[in-house]
């Protein structure tokens, strides 16, 4: 069988190495279901460290002015992947199934709908350098150039989370609908030939990985970008 051009490392984030008990169960199901994975944790001060010494001044200043530290983990999984390929996912996913036995390994770029609007960004799967990503980074400059209306309640979806995610990669391969749920179902020449492959729906929220939104779910010490999004907003 042809390798993927995948590689096989696991990226997850946290703002510090302390992980609550809530996500460390979650991470452990990712370590443990895929022990021939490189699994790559990074907290909040390695991921300005990589921003920092990897990329342009210009792209470290915009992830530097980024309001809320979700946003900057968001930019980061975007920068990371884009340069060393690999799965992403969010700390408070459990994954269900080990990834060898359902990856599509022709496949350069795997994502899968969130719901009828938006494309996950929980997880998702990228071969080094992939087009998606690029223009994904692209579109987080070009909203950024506008200016961050903090008091808009969807600011950070559309900045940096799966309204930006969304939008770049329905540009990129083609997609002109706005129901998400048919994407799957779609079978796009441009998607195609940049190696684009929409997963079912139930992949990613259920059947393979499941998000168990811990900003909203948990309580005690796990990291609550929502309540800090309020309070930014004037609302907390």
């Amino acid at each position: 069988m042809k390798a993927s051009p995948i590689p096989r490392i696991i990226w997850q984030t946290y703002r510090t190495s302390e992980i609550p008990p809530e996500a460390a169960a979650c991470q452990s199901s990712w370590r443990k279901l895929n022990p021939g994975w490189d699994y790559r944790f990074v907290d909040d001060e390695g991921i300005d460290r990589f921003v920092r010494e990897t990329v342009p001044a210009s792209v470290y200043a915009l992830f530097r002015d980024l309001p809320l530290g979700v946003m900057k983990a968001d930019f980061w999984r975007y920068l990371v992947t884009r340069r060393f390929g690999g799965v992403y996912a969010d700390l408070d996913t459990v994954c269900l199934a080990p990834l060898d036995e359902w990856l599509p390994h022709d496949a350069e770029f795997i994502v899968c709908p969130e719901n009828d609007v938006h494309l996950c960004q929980w997880t998702y799967l990228a071969a080094p350098g992939h087009t998606c990503l690029d223009a994904v980074i692209a579109l987080v400059f070009e909203r950024a150039a506008e200016g961050i209306d903090t008091d808009n309640q969807h600011f950070v979806h559309y900045h940096t989370g799966p309204g930006v995610w969304t939008d770049a990669i329905k540009a990129t391969i083609g997609f002109h609908e706005s129901d998400m749920l048919a994407l799957s179902r779609n079978d796009l020449p441009r998607a195609r030939d940049l190696g684009v492959r929409i997963l079912d729906r139930r992949y990613f929220n259920g059947l393979k990985v499941r998000h168990l939104f811990g900003s909203r779910t948990w309580g005690g010490s796990y990291a609550r970008w929502i309540e800090e999004r309020e309070v930014l907003r004037g609302r907390g």
